[in-house]
């Protein structure tokens, strides 16, 4: 077998962690991350997967943090169970796809990105094909424990695509949400895989156009800020003059093009206007969340989105909702690991020195507008770094994807 060739039962670890955690019609499953561990140690097992001292010492930080959070009583002992278990299945996930990340999450990324650009142009082009869906196919899947979602009835999905609550918010076009719980989340998907495409596998074909207008079809605020700083980012690392030139004007009027929008404009100045009166902003989130790690500066609160009982106590800005998941302390290591992380895992690119300092910035840019710091993939991306074969986990056959 060829070691530069991922692994199916790593294909298949990663695709039911990211459907389990990620998707619509799964995202308010309770006690997911126990259903999900057994999976994941099969997988383990079956690929004689080692964990590292570096992966075992991150754990080892957040599960003490975790058992003084119970003992205060922050986290219930449910939680506590529930967040262990998240930690158990980010190591072990971790361990598995080490060296193989960037291609199985590219290539998974760009399925999804292909069938939802399908799904999504043929609903505007042939509206029957779009009520079909809507009325009659997705109330087949009521999502799971969608009496917990933030807008009363939850996405209108069919497992493998969400229509989202209202199919026609803010923009008066449909939002292509991709599978995933709102167009934002599948934006920060989008985006990741793009940025690794472009800079890691160092793939400029057509894969990058898709990934492109899926992420122009969200219609998402953050996703459209986050495209342009990948834009700006391509062009000052272009290799020559010409490439230099031709992407900076790109950058340049896409920017242009995009913030003359009224959407874009709007949604970010009703979200800094009630930040102090509306918490599920991303300035509002960040503004409560201030105020919750007040009162407990040390251990956090408990909105983290890895053990919240109810969706409604989730606050849209993950930079921020680490140090509620936390504590000071906590939030702060995790910051750090995370930054060693990005350095180690892109210590072998023949790229400029300083890529990794702009990957560390698009993944914080990425959790302003989600709860991601918090999420499987972000712990993953964390604990990758620390792999023995840590300069490699990003490193791939470009012609694989």
């Amino acid at each position: 077998m060829n070691k530069n060739i991922p692994p199916k039962s790593v294909y298949f670890a990663f695709c039911i962690a990211l459907i389990l955690t990620t998707f619509e019609y799964f995202f308010r499953l309770k006690g997911s991350q126990i259903f999900l561990l057994p999976i994941m140690l099969l997988c383990f097992n079956y690929n004689r997967s080692r964990i590292t001292e570096g992966q075992i010492t991150v754990f080892a930080v957040f599960f003490i943090i975790s058992i003084l959070q119970c003992i205060f009583s922050i986290l219930t002992l449910n939680g506590l169970i529930g967040q262990i278990c998240f930690l158990l299945n980010s190591i072990i996930l971790a361990s598995m796809i080490n060296r193989y990340f960037t291609v199985v999450f590219v290539k998974t990324i760009s399925f999804i990105a292909k069938y939802s650009c399908f799904i999504y142009f043929m609903c505007i082009i042939f509206n029957p094909i779009c009520e079909f869906l809507v009325n009659q196919v997705c109330p087949l899947f009521i999502s799971l424990n969608v009496e917990d979602a933030v807008d009363t009835g939850g996405g209108i999905n069919f497992m493998i695509y969400n229509f989202q609550v209202n199919p026609l918010q803010i923009t008066s076009m449909l939002k292509n949400c991709g599978p995933f719980w709102e167009p934002g989340m599948f934006a920060v998907m989008l985006n990741l895989a793009l940025f690794l495409n472009i800079f890691v596998l160092k793939n400029t074909g057509r894969n990058n156009i898709i990934l492109i207008v899926a992420i122009i079809t969200t219609f998402s605020t953050a996703g459209y800020i986050i495209l342009s700083f990948i834009f700006i980012a391509h062009s000052f690392y272009s290799k020559s003059k010409w490439s230099f030139i031709i992407t900076l004007a790109i950058s340049v009027g896409f920017i242009y093009f995009t913030w003359n929008l009224d959407f874009m404009w709007n949604k970010f100045y009703n979200d800094f206007e009630s930040a102090s009166t509306n918490d599920l902003t991303r300035f509002g989130a960040f503004y409560k969340h201030i105020k919750i790690l007040k009162e407990n500066l040390f251990l956090g609160g408990n909105l983290s989105g890895v053990t919240i009982d109810n969706e409604t106590g989730i606050l849209a800005n993950g930079i921020s909702n680490i140090f509620i998941a936390w504590g000071i302390i906590g939030g702060t290591l995790y910051y750090i690991f995370m930054f060693l992380s990005c350095k180690k895992q892109l210590s072998n690119n023949q790229m400029d020195d300083s890529l990794y300092i702009v990957y560390f910035i698009l993944l914080i840019l990425l959790a302003f507008s989600q709860t991601v710091t918090t999420s499987l993939l972000y712990y993953v991306i964390l604990m990758l770094g620390l792999t023995k074969q840590s300069n490699k986990n990003l490193i791939n056959e470009p012609n694989q994807i």
